[in-house]
């Protein structure tokens, strides 16, 4: 490698002017569906609701009028739904707006009532088919003591391959620009969650890769003295984060949630090695060898374990790959494979750097020496004396030591069996940001922010007794109470229909010809509640609603809905959907058991013989209801995250002990350093179970990453602790070498790290800061268990040579 270091690093960077185009064009993915694997139920039952429907995710804007139930409150509505409808990628709205078309459709002022009266239907006090319509869909498109509308707005599914982006960047400006009259608009909605976190995500991986870079280039030049160091981390950051993006580009991989902190953890990787191999070279310079003597003796000691370093962090990643989460698992892929660059961009710009440099290299590398104070020398000293005296003590005190590892780890099992998950998704933004405030002002004054949704066989012929059945389902759904927490809204067309048979023109006639009606005021939101029987013309214009052409809407809305079998059968069959709304600022438990709940009442009530007999003999229910929407999906995408972090573990451990195994040449001593990083990881999680702290996205990927990282430590120690033994030492002399070589090496590295992982505690998404944390502080245990529990494992079965004269 010496002797070919000019070629190795001229490879090394036409390798990354080849690859830096692919790099630049890696692109994130901001779909739901990323989330999961292509034959997990849950995503099924929610493709089937996209496919059925047209649109499937919901968002609302929702905004204060204290004039909202007048002439003028309903004409800054109408502006306001108006301006929604334009926007890119809504398909849909629904407010107070189209609720007061909906009655002037079915209500005209010159029918059973004064032609004279110009009064807007929704605000007929004495009319009891508005009032029904204003109880129907208040804490929906506008709060209970109507001073808060909504505008209701459905996404085009042709949107979401950006995650909505579009929609909801579109949203925002109608919010910024809402008409006089109308303040403190907000937007809420499952969508607005996950584009704000990726939002969140991108700008703190930016954030955090120049920041990362920025603190740790100073550590490595107080702790190793040598710019030569610098620029080799530099190099190998460049060169590993640019492989790795090129190789996904390449396997047709795109960045996701977790992908945005790959420039950081590249950094803390890279800046280990750099600093086990500075340490080599400068305490051989210091002993009087020349350049390329100490060079080729620093690489020929540290390229091993760098080696099998970078393999068992390789291996803590792919234990990632186990996940039931799709983004976890291309997570796991893509740090493998940056984990295994780290090593070969060492390979290729290490030998240069630490042999060659001009005179002007030279100059600074000498003023980089002189700023090396005694007090570190000193310390540096005093660390390797204490090292010493600790293996030493521990060695020969190793069943007390044990002994008390071992009392640890019973009260560490009791931590882990407290651990709690979060589910909340919404609880991933701090209490203070824009986004909570919006969900509690909505929460607390109009109804849930949580849109889920039941989706429902149906007839082609929508009849009576169907529409009972939906209305008796939805009155189960409604008296569902788990633990005092309940649905805030349950809502259909078969509400609609029952209000609209009130109407003396509809009594008398089928429910069909009734949600014709609603069909022609508000046609994509109906079409977005039940499937038509023949999909609308999207060439087609619709008329807007008048009290002049309502029989002939009602008519032609008729044969819409019930028409076109060949379009049902391509369909599979018609569908309704019932629209729920619940709270989203839920404790873990509650959420998921109403949502547990929820899908019990909806099987048990679609497998009965009374949904069935509703139901024409020749067209029969297909299958019992589906639950489903973004609240549903994105609650079991962090439960099925944190339920899969012990298989993660398990694997994780169970490679790293393989790899160990290889390289040591002993399942033995591959144990003895394996437990010592097991703990540590363990350990901080029972920190959280006995504190009460839940685990969020971030908490569940430390355990099988932190094992990867920590176990650096270990590889190292144990390679200085074999070099010994293949030169006749005794394993207590070995033990001892190896805790005085590796202690300070260690120590800095440790630091290092915990100020690299320390840095994404500033994220403001709070997995990514979560992550951080938690991740340094099982370093630094597992820092501690490696200069204390290693030695005592290492002593076991080891005589003390005793002294001789």
């Amino acid at each position: 490698m010496i002797a070919r270091r000019r070629e190795l690093a001229v490879t090394g960077l036409i390798i990354l002017a080849l690859a830096w185009p692919a790099s630049s064009r890696l692109e994130m993915d901001r779909t739901i569906d990323q989330m999961f694997a292509s034959d997990d139920p849950t995503l099924l039952a929610y493709e089937e609701l996209r496919e059925s429907f047209g649109g499937n995710a919901v968002v609302m804007l929702v905004y204060r009028d204290e004039r909202l139930f007048t002439p003028e409150g309903l004409q800054r509505a109408t502006e306001i739904s108006d301006r929604v409808k334009l926007v890119p990628g809504v398909r849909g709205t629904l407010s107070v707006a189209e609720l007061n078309g909906i009655l002037g459709l079915i209500r005209p002022p010159g029918l059973f009532r004064r032609s004279s009266d110009d009064t807007p239907p929704l605000l007929r006090r004495r009319d009891p088919i508005a009032r029904a319509f204003d109880q129907l869909f208040a804490g929906y498109t506008h709060s209970e003591n109507r001073r808060l509308g909504s505008v209701v707005a459905l996404l085009d599914v042709a949107d979401e391959e950006r995650g909505f982006a579009d929609a909801v960047r579109g949203l925002s400006e109608v919010v910024r620009e809402l008409p006089e009259g109308a303040t403190d608009a907000v937007l809420v909605g499952e969508p607005v969650l996950l584009e704000q976190g990726f939002d969140l995500i991108q700008r703190d991986g930016r954030r955090l890769a120049w920041l990362t870079v920025a603190l740790l280039s100073p550590c490595v030049l107080v702790l190793i003295r040598s710019i030569r160091f610098v620029i080799l981390q530099a190099l190998v950051i460049l060169w590993a984060v640019t492989m790795t993006r090129a190789i996904l580009h390449w396997l047709d991989f795109e960045l996701s949630l977790v992908s945005s902190i790959l420039t950081a953890i590249v950094t803390v990787i890279t800046v280990t090695a750099v600093i086990h191999l500075g340490s080599s070279q400068r305490v051989l310079r210091k002993r009087g060898y020349e350049a390329k003597p100490a060079a080729a003796r620093s690489l020929a000691w540290l390229i091993p374990p760098i080696f099998w370093a970078c393999i068992t962090d390789a291996a803590g990643f792919l234990s990632l790959t186990v996940s039931g989460v799709t983004p976890v698992r291309e997570f796991g892929w893509m740090m493998a494979i940056a984990s295994l660059a780290v090593f070969v961009a060492m390979s290729l710009f290490a030998p240069l750097l630490l042999t060659g440099g001009s005179s002007r290299f030279a100059r600074l590398e000498s003023w980089a020496q002189s700023i090396d104070p005694k007090l570190l020398a000193r310390r540096g000293r005093q660390v390797r004396k204490g090292s010493l005296r600790i293996a030493s003590f521990l060695v020969r005190h190793r069943l007390a030591t044990i002994a008390v590892a071992a009392c640890l780890s019973g009260l560490t099992m009791l931590g882990v069996s407290r651990l709690e998950i979060e589910s909340s998704f919404l609880r991933n933004f701090h209490e203070d940001s824009d986004l909570v405030a919006a969900y509690q002002m909505v929460e607390s004054e109009l109804s849930g922010a949580g849109v889920w949704d039941v989706v429902l066989d149906a007839p082609e012929n929508l009849t009576t007794g169907y529409m009972n059945q939906v209305r008796g389902l939805q009155q189960e759904l409604r008296d569902i109470d788990v633990d005092g927490e309940r649905l805030t809204k349950v809502l259909s067309l078969a509400d609609a229909d029952e209000i609209a048979a009130g109407v003396p023109l509809f009594r008398f006639v089928s429910p069909a010809i009734r949600l014709a009606g609603i069909r022609t005021a508000i046609p994509e939101f109906s079409d977005a509640l039940l499937v038509p029987a023949e999909p609308p013309d999207p060439t087609a214009e619709t008329e807007p609603p008048t009290a002049n052409n309502a029989a002939d809407a009602v008519a032609g809305g008729a044969a819409d809905v019930n028409v076109g079998a060949d379009a049902v059968a391509a369909r599979d069959g018609r569908k309704l959907r019932i629209m729920l709304r619940s709270r989203e600022h839920l404790p873990t438990e509650t959420k998921i058991a109403l949502i547990g709940e929820v899908e019990r009442v909806v099987a048990a009530w679609t497998e009965s013989p009374e949904w069935g007999a509703a139901f024409p003999d020749d067209d029969p229910p297909r299958a019992a209801g589906r639950v489903t929407g973004y609240y549903v999906l994105l609650a079991r995408v962090v439960s099925q995250l944190i339920s899969d972090q012990w298989r993660c573990l398990a694997v994780s451990a169970a490679l790293v002990w393989l790899l160990l195994c290889v390289a040591t040449r002993s399942p033995r001593l591959a144990l003895v350093a394996l437990i010592p990083n097991v703990l540590p990881v363990l350990g901080v999680l029972a920190a959280l179970g006995l504190s009460g702290t839940r685990m969020n996205m971030g908490a569940a990927m430390i355990a099988a990453v932190s094992i990867g990282l920590s176990i650096d430590g270990s590889v190292h120690f144990m390679a200085n602790y074999r070099r010994k033994l293949s030169r006749g030492r005794t394993p207590y002399h070995a033990v001892l070498f190896a805790q005085k070589q590796i202690g300070l090496p260690l120590l800095m590295a440790t630091l290092a790290l915990v100020i690299g992982f320390s840095v994404l505690a500033i994220s403001e998404f709070i997995p990514t800061a979560t992550f951080g944390v938690l991740t340094a502080a099982a370093l630094v245990a597992g820092t501690l268990t490696n200069l204390t529990l290693l030695p005592a494992l290492l002593g076991i079965g080891i005589t003390r040579p005793k002294p001789t004269n």
